[in-house]
């Protein structure tokens, strides 16, 4: 369940762009709500999992490079590329039909993202996959910022945010 405010955020980014760039692209407005969730939200999770609260360690370097291989995957969907270039990425050419699957998939996603009615409420997507009251992740992140004072020594201070997705 995405937040009204995002939603809102989201509605008016595709209307700028599909505006701006409707005759260079249909899918202009969709890559650039697909472009801010992607690389924000979903492959940085799958990057880092400790940061999201998704597992209590840094993956091992082999988990790592699968959990790339992912976040590659997940970032050819949200920018409607259907064809893998084989010239510089050959071990990724078998994945092209999950790909091309998969990218109708995204657009009627975003689609039901931003679909809203007459009064100007937003529609409930035609199909959840999880209940909406249920979260699926929640906890506290640890926000962490260094700060130079000048004199080489460099305090670290930590707030704690409390998060659910």
């Amino acid at each position: 369940d995405c937040p009204k405010n995002m939603r809102l955020v989201f509605k008016q980014l595709f209307n700028d762009v599909a505006g701006k760039f409707s005759a260079a692209d249909e899918n202009m407005g969709y890559l650039a709500i697909s472009s801010f969730l992607f690389l924000r939200y979903f492959s940085a999770a799958v990057l880092s999992p400790k940061l999201f609260g998704l597992h209590p360690a840094h993956p091992q370097i082999r988990t790592a490079r699968t959990l790339t291989l992912i976040a590659k995957v997940l970032q050819k969907i949200g920018n409607f590329v259907t064809l893998v270039d084989s010239s510089k990425e050959a071990y990724m050419a078998y994945l092209e039909p999950l790909i091309a699957e998969n990218v109708p998939k995204l657009r009627s996603y975003l689609d039901e993202l931003i679909r809203f009615d007459a009064k100007g409420t937003f529609l409930a997507p035609k199909r959840a996959v999880l209940n909406p009251t249920t979260p699926m992740l929640s906890g506290y992140l640890r926000k962490r910022r260094a700060e130079s004072l000048g004199t080489g020594f460099v305090p670290i201070t930590f707030r704690k945010r409390y998060f659910r997705l």
